[in-house]
């Protein structure tokens, strides 16, 4: 990001292990961070590392998540989809297609989703 320039600002769906790594990045290079977790004690520890973060279960929509989506310019969605189908499609996908200022949406996956096929 150049000095002065506009502020990135990163909408993630799922702060979990792997997009903590990639968050935590975008953080150094000055970027605005907001993500979601399942957990009410993760909220804090987040926020402590300097995330704007929001509870997100996945069973509603969520006022500060749909808030978020107003100055976003990427998001990442690295939650996987669940027995209902796709949760943040289900709940935020509208707040994602009407995004002023996105540019980019990215879907972040891990071979965990997938489950334990005993190497088949």
């Amino acid at each position: 990001m150049a000095e002065g320039g506009p502020v990135n600002k990163l909408v993630c769906f799922g702060l979990g292990y792997s997009a903590q790594v990639f968050s935590r990045r975008m953080l150094k290079r000055g970027w605005q961070v907001f993500g979601t977790t399942r957990s009410e004690g993760s909220v804090q520890k987040l926020s402590d590392e300097g995330f704007d973060v929001a509870l997100f279960t996945g069973e509603a929509p969520g006022a500060e998540v749909r808030e978020a989506h107003s100055g976003a310019t990427h998001a990442l969605v690295s939650i996987a989809p669940g027995a209902k189908g796709d949760a943040v499609l289900a709940h935020h996908g509208g707040d994602l297609a009407s995004a002023p200022a996105l540019q980019w949406i990215g879907y972040l996956s891990t071979v965990g989703v997938y489950g334990d096929h005993g190497g088949e």
